[in-house]
C-alpha cells in the first residue's frame, strides 16, 4: 500500500532506508507531485524527555514549561501533504503517564513492598510523581544506605511537570482532531484503555508496563506486537471512513515471533500482573549500565 508519513519517509516494509532524511517541508513539497492514495500522519511525542533533559540537580531546575506547553501551530508540510488529495489519516498523542519509560511513585513503592509514605521522603518522590529507568539503580542504593537521597532531579518527572505535559498534549490533540477532516486514530484513548486493562490475546494479557509486552526495552517505542496493534487502528480508520478494504494484521502471528513478548508474562489472562519486579529491576539496571 503506497503511503507517506510526515514524521519520516519510509520505504518498503516500513523501514527507513539508509540515508533518508526526515520528511521536511521541502520533501513534502516534492511528494505533493506524486500520486499517493493514503497519507498517514503521526506527530512524534517527546515532551516528557524534553522536560527531563532540561533539568539538572535539584536547585538548578530550568523552567521548560513554556516550550513544552506552547500552542501548536499548523505544520506547513501537513498542509502540503493534505494538498495531494490523498486520503489523510492522523493519530493523536497518548498520555505521558501511559508509556513504560515512566514508572509512577506508587508502583515504585509497590515494587519494593514499602509504603510510599515511608520511602517517598528518602527518594524525594511523592504521589503523582514518576521516575525514569535510570532511577532504579539509585533507588536500590538509597534504600540500602549505599548512597544518599534524594534522587537527582533529572531522574524524576514530578506531578507539576506531568500536569504541564498533559495540558500540552490536550492542546495538541484538539488541534489534531480538527485537522483537514481527516480520519482520526485515537491513540490517546487506546493507551488509556491499555493502561487500565491491558490487552488479552491468545490467553495472554499484555500491558504497557515495562516488559509487559507492548513497549520495547527503551520504554518509549512499541514492540512488534505493539506496532501491530497500532497498525490495526490505522487500518480500521481507513476501512471505516474510506472503504479501503485492507485486511488487519494478525496480532497472534506477530506475537508468536516477538522477542519482547515473554512467554511467562500475562498468565493467567484474568490477572493484571506481568513480569516479576525483580526481573524488571534487573533488566533496567543492566540497560542503565550499558548507556
Amino acid at each position: 500500500m503506497p503511503c507517506a508519513r510526515f514524521e519520516c519517509a519510509h520505504g518498503a516494509g516500513g523501514k527507513r532506508p539508509q540515508g533518508r532524511r526526515p520528511l521536511t517541508d521541502q520533501r513534502a513539497t516534492y511528494r505533493r507531485g506524486q500520486r499517493l492514495p493514503h497519507v498517514v500522519a503521526h506527530v512524534p511525542y517527546r515532551d516528557e524527555r524534553s522536560v527531563r533533559r532540561s533539568r539538572g540537580d535539584r536547585g538548578r531546575h530550568r523552567d521548560n514549561s513554556e516550550r513544552v506547553g506552547r500552542t501548536p501551530r499548523e505544520p506547513a508540510y501537513q498542509s502540503r501533504l493534505s494538498a495531494t488529495g490523498a486520503t489523510l489519516v492522523v493519530a493523536n498523542i497518548p498520555d505521558v503517564a501511559s508509556i513504560a519509560f515512566l514508572t509512577s511513585a506508587e508502583k515504585v513503592a509497590a515494587s519494593v513492598g514499602i509504603p510510599l509514605s515511608i520511602i517517598g521522603p528518602a527518594l524525594g518522590i511523592g504521589a503523582g510523581d514518576f521516575v525514569i529507568p535510570d532511577a532504579f539503580a539509585h533507588i536500590d542504593a538509597i534504600l540500602h544506605g549505599l548512597e544518599p537521597g534524594p534522587l537527582a532531579a533529572n531522574l524524576v518527572l514530578d506531578a507539576g511537570e506531568v500536569a504541564t505535559i498533559r495540558a500540552a498534549v490536550s492542546d495538541y490533540n484538539a488541534f489534531i482532531a480538527a485537522a483537514y477532516g481527516a480520519a482520526l486514530v485515537d491513540i490517546h484513548s487506546l493507551a488509556d484503555e491499555l493502561h487500565e486493562k491491558g490487552l488479552v490475546d491468545g490467553g495472554q494479557r499484555l500491558t504497557l508496563d515495562f516488559l509487559g509486552g507492548l513497549y520495547s526495552l527503551d520504554g518509549i517505542h512499541p514492540t512488534n506486537t505493539g506496532y501491530a496493534l497500532f497498525a490495526n487502528k490505522f487500518i480500521h480508520a481507513l476501512n471505516t471512513q474510506f472503504a479501503a478494504g485492507i485486511p488487519p494484521v494478525s496480532l497472534e502471528q506477530i506475537k508468536k515471533s516477538d522477542p519482547l513478548v515473554l512467554a511467562g508474562v500475562g498468565h493467567p489472562a484474568s490477572a493484571l500482573g506481568h513480569v516479576n519486579a525483580e526481573t524488571a529491576a534487573s533488566v533496567r539496571n543492566v540497560i542503565g549500565r550499558r548507556k
